[in-house]
């Protein structure tokens, strides 16, 4: 998402604020959450060795940096803050359409599992909050500099899924991967800009 002056300096303003971490932090975290749950599915279903050790890592990594997101977030104490937080994770969540890979064995379903890993290589790729902040912002808060190394985690999360995209065997074209992983990056795209929005 590119942000426009307007959005980027607001956002550096307010961003250190603990109603903005509170929600940033909220938003990352429902969507871990989410992924997470779906990822445990994992210990109960077949699949091969390398895509079992890719998504078991990424299992453990989401709920690790679960962790560390309620540690290093300077919480609110406003309850209207997370009401509208809450309400706003529904819909966020609902657009995003994880509901797609929970009641099904998605790892036996190739299409399925292809899906799954654009829209995560959409969310490594697009949920980053560090380009849209001026240049001129220093990053040395240490919640600032936890989202900087939370999205280099998610670039080289996002590596291991574009290896997979390429090697999953499934019955889809080059053309076909192409626009699977073109509609679930413009979902997370959409989704990531409307949350900025309501923050700023």
């Amino acid at each position: 998402m590119n942000s426009d002056p307007t959005t980027s300096e607001r956002l550096g303003r307010i961003i250190l604020e603990s109603e903005t971490q509170t929600r940033i932090s909220s938003f990352l975290i429902s969507i871990k959450q989410v992924n997470a749950l779906i990822l445990f599915q994992v210990k109960f279903q077949q699949a091969d060795w390398g895509s079992y050790v890719l998504l078991h890592n990424q299992f453990s990594r989401e709920v690790q940096l679960i962790g560390l997101l309620q540690r290093v977030t300077d919480w609110s104490t406003n309850p209207s803050v997370y009401i509208n937080a809450g309400i706003a994770n529904l819909r966020h969540l609902g657009d995003l359409q994880f509901v797609r890979f929970q009641p099904v064995n998605f790892l036996m379903d190739p299409l399925c599992l292809y899906r799954y890993l654009a829209l995560t290589h959409g969310l490594y790729a697009q949920l980053r909050f560090i380009p849209l902040l001026p240049v001129e912002l220093p990053l040395e808060h240490r919640y600032l500099a936890f989202l900087r190394t939370l999205e280099t985690i998610h670039g080289q999360q996002m590596q291991a899924q574009i290896t997979m995209l390429r090697q999953l065997p499934v019955s889809l074209s080059e053309g076909e991967r192409e626009t699977v992983v073109g509609e679930e990056s413009r979902r997370v795209r959409e989704v990531f800009r409307r949350f900025v929005e309501e923050i700023t």
